[in-house]
């Protein structure tokens, strides 16, 4: 992708979006550290702590600070994942997650997209 963005006749962005490589087990996780920017997985993976050490190693292997390595996970609507005072949020905050994506598939249900929106608006007022 970085090859293509340098190619004459792409757009060009500036600066590039990171390129966030999607990571089910240890093996993808070294290629996300490795080659990517980033990488994203499931809020709920049961070896989240060993994919994201992984990762980070492989991100600092390659001479990048392994700080640096975007951290994103998915979720589906559950305010388990939402709620800054729940044990699953704190987990992901303890593993240095950046950012947290909610997951959305057909049917879209506009009420459960309406009630995260409201609880992460809430979340965010009651933390400034």
């Amino acid at each position: 992708m970085r090859r293509l963005w340098k190619t004459p006749g792409f757009l060009q962005p500036t600066p590039p979006p990171p390129f966030v490589v999607g990571a089910f087990g240890p093996k993808m996780a070294e290629v996300a550290g490795r080659i990517g920017d980033g990488i994203n997985t499931q809020a709920w993976h049961p070896q989240l702590d060993r994919m994201l050490d992984v990762a980070r190693a492989a991100h600092a292997d390659a001479g990048r600070d392994p700080e640096d390595l975007l951290t994103t996970v998915f979720a589906g609507y559950d305010a388990r994942w939402l709620r800054a005072d729940s044990p699953p949020y704190a987990r992901l905050v303890d593993h240095g997650v950046h950012r947290l994506i909610l997951l959305v598939h057909a049917p879209y249900d506009r009420a459960a997209i309406s009630a995260a929106g409201e609880l992460l608006r809430d979340e965010r007022k009651g933390s400034a």
